[in-house]
């Protein structure tokens, strides 16, 4: 029995007393050798080709995304006193050059009493402009839920 072998490496098993010998690989890209019963081991034992590498090339950059508007906004409230007044302060800051409209709601609950606010705010196309809706509110201090809900114009 004749076997020419082209693999670099062979495992050899003892399978109830006769001898098996599976090839692992089989060498650069090249098919084994079928044996001489015309049998060639399954694709999975050869190795593909070694493709020349792709150094040199750098995929394009991606374009950059445009910011969502609630990227370009801020918010920031505050309980503030002015003139003897109490007031809830809702601060919004534009981060983009993009005009801007909000719409903010506020619900304060004092010790004196509750009160809600609703107020549309435009922002101008500006990188840090800002604007602010005061409420009117019993005492200068409390509890503030707030929300806003904003589109680019």
């Amino acid at each position: 029995m004749n076997i020419r072998w082209r693999c670099r490496t062979a495992h050899v098993f003892v399978i109830a007393g006769g001898l098996a010998v599976t090839a692992a690989f089989a060498g650069e890209g090249q098919a084994p050798a079928p044996n001489e019963s015309g049998q060639s081991p399954p694709a999975a034992m050869t190795r593909a080709p070694d493709r020349p590498s792709d150094q040199g090339q750098v995929p394009p950059p991606e374009p950059p995304k445009p910011p969502t508007v609630n990227e370009c906004i801020s918010d920031h409230a505050d309980f503030k006193e002015r003139g003897g007044q109490a007031l809830f302060v809702i601060e919004l800051t534009n981060a983009c050059d993009r005009r801007i409209r909000c719409v903010v709601d506020a619900y304060v609950t004092t010790a004196k009493g509750p009160t809600s606010g609703h107020a549309t705010l435009t922002l101008p196309g500006k990188a840090g402009a800002t604007k602010s809706h005061a409420m009117k509110i019993g005492q200068a201090s409390g509890m503030a839920n707030t929300s806003r809900s904003c589109r680019f114009l």
